[in-house]
């Protein structure tokens, strides 16, 4: 599947603003950690963001979503897509449209939320 631009600018947008959350958590925290914390995911978005990073103009090409980083990404995705306030509606339509075609990539079972 095909993720355009316009996924890949908010991508990065909610990437960046994950990682931060969380690396905010682990320094509050240290070793005592909230129950829905795990400061291994800090990890697998950071791999995905390196993946998108440079990637605005062109979009990414996913062939394989059987994979840990991408179904924290489209998780993160859907979570954005519903929390986040956007310029125009035609722009939100566009990334929940997306979004959902993302999910449906995932493999069955995979996508729990």
């Amino acid at each position: 599947m095909y993720l355009p631009s316009v996924l890949i600018r908010h991508a990065l947008l909610a990437l960046s603003e994950e990682i931060k959350r969380l690396k905010e958590v682990l320094e509050k925290c240290g070793d005592d950690w909230p129950k829905e914390f795990d400061p291994n995911d800090i990890s697998l978005y950071e791999i995905v963001q390196k993946e998108f990073e440079g990637q605005e103009v062109a979009g990414v090409e996913i062939r394989d979503w059987d994979s840990k980083p991408l179904l924290f990404f489209v998780r993160l995705m859907r979570e954005y897509v519903t929390q986040t306030k956007f310029e125009s509606t035609e722009e939100w339509q566009s990334l929940s449209v997306i979004v959902e075609q993302m999910a449906r990539q995932v493999p069955p079972g995979h996508l729990k939320l």
